[in-house]
């Protein structure tokens, strides 16, 4: 089974003071199975009660409106000096497999109690990808008695964001379609180089078809 992997960082270094509290550190990132993450630190929350913290999500797309994402997890640990506290310290994080697929820019913003504004925690892009490609296209000639193999990748002049999965279909993604030991005679079959881009349910399919792919010369 393939990890997700993490795609799309924004790190957002701005320091948001209210009273005592500081938030800062804030950063938005997508994987590439489209799960959503973000979190935001918080120093020096003066609250009579750690209960008295939480933070609220939300989400524009372009220049649309604001919506709701989802209530935050916060963390939190009081630090005291002697006889003195300093507050409460920890973080708000959110995660979300329902992300967003509509392609522009999505700019995530952070409510977070006590500080009394609302802040822009992130922002992420999504780009839909090009057909995917191949090094083998139709005639290709191969020699006779040696091994070969042809590869199928993401769309390099449109690579999409966050990145597909590209592979042969029936095989890994990413593994090459291999030919060992040619004979003379043509290999007459068909290929197809696939796209898969999208959240779980809502994904969309970009194939590229290689039929007679290999027509071997003799080698004498």
């Amino acid at each position: 089974m393939l990890m997700p992997t993490l795609f799309l960082l924004l790190t957002t270094s701005f320091a948001v003071t209210a009273g005592q509290t500081e938030l800062s550190g804030c950063r938005v990132d997508i994987d590439t199975d489209w799960t959503v993450r973000g979190s935001c630190n918080y120093t020096k929350a003066d609250v009579s009660r750690v209960n008295d913290i939480n933070c609220t999500w939300y989400r524009q797309h372009n220049q649309g409106s604001v919506t709701l994402v989802t209530e935050g997890s916060v963390t939190s640990q009081q630090k005291t000096e002697g006889n003195e506290t300093d507050g409460y310290s920890g973080s708000c994080s959110f995660s979300v497999t329902d992300s967003p697929s509509q392609t522009g820019n999505h700019t995530f913003y952070i409510d977070f109690v006590p500080v009394p504004e609302r802040m822009i925690a992130g922002q992420i892009e999504i780009m839909e990808p090009g057909k995917p490609e191949t090094n083998c296209l139709e005639g290709t000639v191969f020699p006779e008695g040696q091994d070969r193999s042809c590869d199928c990748t993401n769309s390099k002049s449109q690579p999409g964001s966050p990145p597909p999965t590209v592979g042969w279909r029936g095989s890994a993604p990413g593994q090459p379609l291999l030919f060992r030991d040619i004979p003379r005679h043509p290999i007459e079959s068909r290929w197809f180089c696939e796209m898969t881009w999208g959240p779980e349910g809502n994904s969309i399919v970009k194939t590229t078809n290689i039929s007679t792919v290999i027509v071997c010369e003799y080698s004498k």
